[in-house]
């Protein structure tokens, strides 16, 4: 190209540079600001879609279609507390048919503890369907804003946020179930009005869970009107397994609630035929001057052991009993009856019988879920179950010194004396293939191939044929995958050993049927879940015993199906060891009375130190959750698994060691005379200002903080012992309930008053003068009582 082509095209451009820079300069200053934006715009668009393509796809995402809408509230009418909480879940298709999952993700970081429970739901939506479920989820999940979401296939159809009002430990939560919508303002009326620590919420029938531990912030259910077709034989189920756990159940037997299908063998009394009308000098005016206008009441049938609070002459008006940890109340009238809204022994009747004074604060060394105690304690007592002990490092030590004996100096000398040395080359290997052939065969025959599913518990006994089991229970895999678990009639959560557990994520549906399954689970591993049921033993360990001269004598009967194991006596003089007895099979036992009392060490009840049983003792003195040992007490252990637990798509070998705490009662001598001796009881903390620092080792009671307690001891007393004396031992400072007056006397004034005024229900109720500081230890009081029971 010739000079002067270049230098035109030169020129053109600088023409054209000149034309862009006259019209940019003639461009507004907002025309130019607009252009730059938008050139901004597109870059950091660029920029943000090059990042998001970095970004590994998450496990879920969100749909934001909406076809499932989901709505969530925690609690009872937004109100909470407790180790589990129920979460009631309204869910809307609003699409086709479709399946998935409700759930709760576990996978979040709180407190600087990781827990990978997930409790989930799977179910199906029908087009158009709409839903109601319940999950039950732990307390370390029901936090403000934590997130429940609907997944399907990966997706997340809906998710919303948990909200609630969560409730002091120490506040007391009342339901009440009733067709009548006014029932639970009225109940309130009488006995929150001037406690703020009382919550009185109604509850309808559809709200009741089926899950017992859904219900374990609850501390009295009401069950006001009801059809007996209106409760599900699941919602029966979380009942008594509610109040077997230490719920409070309060049943109207006027409003149809007695009738209830499946409760009339947890009931003191039910309704019989027939009415009567309750009059003003009935056993109801001990609590308050009844009101003019006429009260109503139904007939009610004692039908099993049990005590009677309230009669009018030969008609039962209240009655009570015991089951388990709980208790069971029935009434012949209606106890939130309009007539009655006057009557000031409302208010009297339930903080005596139903909420005496304030729950004791949880108790800090608990562990994980204060049904349960220490898990640490729990899993090493299945890991000493014989079947998951490992081999001794000593003998396996043995063996390999052996095995390097033969292959080393007594095959090269045996080899060299034949002239045969070139065989080490293949004898050398084949020795070692015989040797872990040999151990395999040997753990196959002693695991097998299937699912272990290791038992252990305790078992507490009360008379009934149904007991309540709690403990653990430890799944070993054959195989690395995916393990599903199911109880039957039970509930099962896996332990997290104080934030300590394996990460990997597990997914619990808890509910009648209880299920938890475990993701990624590596060939031979153990995974432990807490486990908890109602089981019929078809009867009770139980003992009598009574002092005769300077022995202790009595007697035991295991009245159970299962074969008892090392059945051990326990007195305030030590222990006698009974041995084995089969169902149905009675011994005798006596021991000489010491000059002194001793306390008991945990290797005086005569257990291994080895043994599992033992570290179910250790609960006791760790805790004091699981065993409630009196002074005079029955021990046994069953070697059998109790629980109906199951592996989806494996076979199971099951094996069980439950520790059994039976019930021993005062006998009578041959004139019928009762003698309950000092230290027969223990008494139980029922109220404390303060957490109670564990030590049952010790003679004495000691608060985390200044304040005072109520103890209660409770003396299985037979039902119609006449008391005729009252001791108390080690009781200065402390005042003592007079039932009939509803006043608290000092226990050196007691003498001056009748006995048996200070027994009801064979509770003699003791509480603290003045408050106790801090750390002070406190004398464990002891009682005595003397009296006669008519033959």
């Amino acid at each position: 190209m010739s000079d002067g082509a270049e230098t035109g095209m030169v020129m053109v451009a600088r023409v054209k540079r000149s034309e862009v820079g006259t019209v940019y300069e003639r461009m507004s200053e907002t025309e130019r600001s607009d252009r730059m934006r938008r050139t901004c715009t597109l870059l950091l668009s660029a920029l943000l879609t090059f990042v998001l393509a970095l970004i590994p796809s998450p496990g879920w995402a969100l749909d934001t279609t909406e076809q499932v809408r989901m709505e969530a509230e925690m609690g009872w009418k937004g109100e909470y507390k407790g180790d589990f909480v129920p979460v009631r879940v309204k869910l809307t298709n609003r699409g086709e048919a479709i399946k998935g999952t409700v759930e709760v993700p576990g996978n979040v970081r709180r407190d600087d503890a990781r827990t990978g429970v997930t409790p989930s739901l799977e179910m199906e939506l029908p087009p158009g369907a709409e839903k109601v479920v319940t999950l039950v989820i732990p307390s370390k999940l029901a936090l403000p804003d934590q997130p429940i979401r609907f997944v399907s296939d990966g997706r997340v159809l809906s998710s919303t946020k948990l909200k609630g009002n969560r409730l002091w430990q120490n506040d007391r939560l009342i339901g009440v179930v009733s067709e009548d919508p006014h029932a639970a303002a009225r109940l309130a009326k009488h006995i929150a009005e001037q406690n703020s620590m009382i919550h009185v919420v109604p509850v309808d029938v559809a709200e009741l869970p089926d899950s017992g531990l859904a219900l374990s912030g609850m501390d009295v259910l009401v069950l006001h009107r009801l059809q007996r077709e209106t409760v599900s034989a699941g919602q029966v189920e979380a009942i008594r397994q509610w109040v077997c756990s230490g719920g409070t159940l309060l049943v109207n037997g006027r409003g149809g609630s007695g009738a209830v299908r499946g409760l009339e063998s947890m009931l003191p009394a039910v309704p019989a035929a027939g009415t009567v009308t309750v009059k003003a000098d009935s056993d109801l005016a001990r609590w308050g001057a009844l009101p003019a206008g006429p009260v109503t009441a139904v007939d009610l049938r004692v039908n099993r052991p049990a005590t009677i609070l309230a009669k009018q002459g030969d008609a039962v008006l209240l009655a009570k009993r015991s089951c388990s940890h709980g208790q069971v109340l029935v009434t012949a009238f209606d106890p939130l009856d309009p007539v009655l809204d006057g009557w000031k022994g409302t208010e009297a009747l339930w903080q005596e019988e139903l909420i005496p004074g304030e729950q004791p604060a949880k108790d800090p060394y608990n562990g994980e879920f204060s049904l349960f105690g220490a898990p640490w304690l729990l899993v090493d007592a299945v890991n000493r179950m014989i079947d998951l002990k490992l081999p001794a490092v000593k003998g396996l030590a043995w063996i390999f010194a052996g095995y390097a004996l033969v292959v080393g100096p007594l095959m090269f000398w045996l080899l060299g004396r034949a002239g045969k040395r070139e065989w080490s080359w293949g004898l050398v290997p084949a020795v070692g293939l015989l040797l872990a052939g040999g151990l395999y065969i040997y753990g196959t025959h002693l695991r097998g191939a299937a699912v272990a599913l290791y038992q252990f518990g305790y078992v507490e006994t009360t008379g009934d044929k149904e007991a309540l089991v709690r403990g653990v229970t430890s799944l070993i895999s054959q195989e690395p995958g995916e393990y599903e678990v199911a109880l039957k009639n039970g509930f099962v959560w896996p332990v997290d050993q104080m934030g300590n557990a394996d990460m990997s994520v597990k997914r619990v549906s808890a509910g009648r049927d209880s299920k938890i399954r475990f993701f990624q689970v590596p060939k031979w591993s153990k995974r432990d879940m807490y486990t908890m049921s109602l089981v019929n033993l078809k009867g009770s360990l139980e003992g009598t015993v009574r002092l005769k001269g300077n022995e202790w004598v009595g007697e035991v009967v295991n009245g159970t199906g299962y074969r008892m194991h090392e059945v051990t006596v326990i007195v305030p003089e030590g222990v006698v060891k009974i041995g084995d007895l089969s169902p149905g099979e009675k011994k005798e036992f006596r021991l000489s009375i010491h000059e002194k009392p001793m306390m008991l060490g945990m290797e005086q009840y005569g257990f291994d130190p080895e043994s599992p049983e033992f570290q179910l003792l250790m609960q006791r003195e760790v805790t004091g959750s699981f065993l409630k040992l009196d002074g005079a007490d029955v021990l046994g252990v069953i070697h059998e698994p109790l629980l109906d637990a199951s592996v989806k798509g494996y076979p199971v070998k099951r094996s069980g060691r439950f520790l059994v705490n039976g019930v021993m009662r005062a006998a009578t001598d041959e004139t019928g005379r009762l003698h309950l001796a000092f230290g027969t009881v223990e008494p139980e903390v029922i109220q404390a200002d303060s957490p109670v620092i564990p030590d049952f080792m010790s003679p004495t009671f000691r608060l985390e903080r200044d304040g005072k307690m109520t103890i209660e001891f409770r003396t299985n007393l037979p039902e119609n012992a006449q008391i005729r004396k009252i001791g108390f031992r080690h009781s200065d400072g402390w005042d003592v309930y007079d039932w009939n007056t509803r006043e608290w006397v000092h226990t050196e004034q007691a003498g001056r008053r009748q006995a048996e005024t200070f027994v009801r229900d064979g509770i003699i109720r003791l509480r603290l003068k003045k408050p106790a500081a801090a750390g002070e230890e406190v004398v464990r009081p002891q009682v005595e009582i003397e009296g006669s029971v008519k033959p």
